[in-house]
C-alpha cells in the first residue's frame, strides 16, 4: 500500500510530438519518476515508476515563439517493487494527466497532474523544463 504522500522526488521523461496543425500537437510520451520510500514497508531499492502515455496538446496562443496551451495525456503507468521481505508490491494501471504548459522559442514549461485510478501507485504533480529540438523550417 502506498503512504498518505510519495514525498519529493525527480523525473526524467522524452516526449515525441507531431503538430497536426498549428493549434494540436499529438505524441508520445516516457517518463521515469524517483521518488524516496512511498511504501508502508521497506522495499529492497528507491521507488521508481515509469509511465508511457498518448499525448494531445490544444494551443490557445499561438504568436510565433509563444505559444500557451493545455493537454491531456493517456497512458500506463508501473510501480512494481520487492520489499525487503520478497513480497510483490505496487503495480501498473491505467493514468490520466491533465497538463498545462507554455512553449516560447526552444523552451517548454509544463505541469502535470498525474492521476492513476490506483490506490498503489501515488497521485503526483510535476514541473517540467525541457528543450524542444527540430521542427518546421521557417520561410
Amino acid at each position: 500500500m502506498v503512504t498518505d504522500q510519495a514525498g519529493d522526488g525527480i523525473g526524467l521523461f522524452s516526449e515525441v510530438r507531431v503538430n497536426l496543425n498549428d493549434k494540436i500537437a499529438v505524441g508520445l510520451k516516457q517518463e521515469w519518476q524517483f521518488f524516496g520510500e512511498y511504501f508502508d514497508e521497506p522495499i529492497r531499492s528507491q521507488g521508481i515508476g515509469t509511465s508511457f502515455a498518448l499525448t494531445a496538446d490544444y494551443y490557445l496562443l499561438n504568436n510565433a515563439n509563444n505559444r500557451g496551451f493545455v493537454g491531456v495525456a493517456v497512458g500506463n503507468f508501473n510501480n512494481s517493487e520487492t520489499t525487503q521481505a520478497g513480497k510483490e508490491i505496487g503495480g501498473s494501471g491505467i493514468g490520466f494527466v491533465p497538463r498545462i504548459g507554455y512553449k516560447y522559442a526552444f523552451l517548454r514549461v509544463t505541469a502535470d497532474y498525474n492521476y492513476t485510478f490506483k490506490d498503489d501507485f501515488p497521485n503526483f504533480v510535476t514541473i517540467g523544463l525541457a528543450l524542444n529540438l527540430g521542427g518546421r523550417s521557417k520561410i
